[in-house]
């Protein structure tokens, strides 16, 4: 698969949608990333947890050399994707979707600076955040483990 980073969790007030959804494409901007708007506010500003999962909401940005970055959410509040659409709510609840990014051909400086996004937007508005990174930069930021990581990725190929 490639070095990559899974991640999932829910937002935490459907309200800070919009917000959150301005702060990331003021960082795609910045980074002169791409980026695509899906709907920017749920529907009475709440979370349906019986309604199936057929529109997205919240924002997507695509760095260079990397998959599509996805801050983007299901009708219930937790994170979701394209892949998630259009299946019962009741297909997840014991097990939440997940989703990745894969990073190795975007490089440890881009992989580092998502990680960051991240740790950003998980404190501001997330809750039962949760991120695994192949990388071993999430948790302790210790860039030359980074470095090594993605150097020992590179050379397997």
């Amino acid at each position: 698969m490639g070095l990559s980073f899974h991640y999932k969790g829910a937002l935490k007030n459907p309200k800070s949608l919009k917000p959150m959804i301005e702060e990331v494409v003021d960082m795609a901007k910045a980074n002169q990333w791409e980026f695509t708007v899906f709907e920017e506010a749920f529907p009475n500003d709440t979370f349906f947890e019986d309604a199936k999962k057929d529109t997205l909401y919240g924002v997507c940005m695509s760095p260079p050399n990397c998959e599509v970055v996805c801050f983007t959410f299901l009708s219930n509040g937790k994170m979701g994707s394209f892949f998630h659409l259009n299946q019962p709510i009741s297909n997840f609840e014991n097990d939440e979707p997940s989703l990745f990014v894969k990073t190795q051909f975007a490089g440890a400086l881009i992989h580092k600076q998502l990680i960051h996004i991240f740790e950003y937007l998980s404190k501001k508005y997330l809750e039962n955040f949760e991120l695994f990174d192949e990388g071993n930069y999430w948790e302790p930021k210790h860039e030359q483990l980074l470095d090594e990581t993605f150097a020992k990725y590179t050379n397997l190929m």
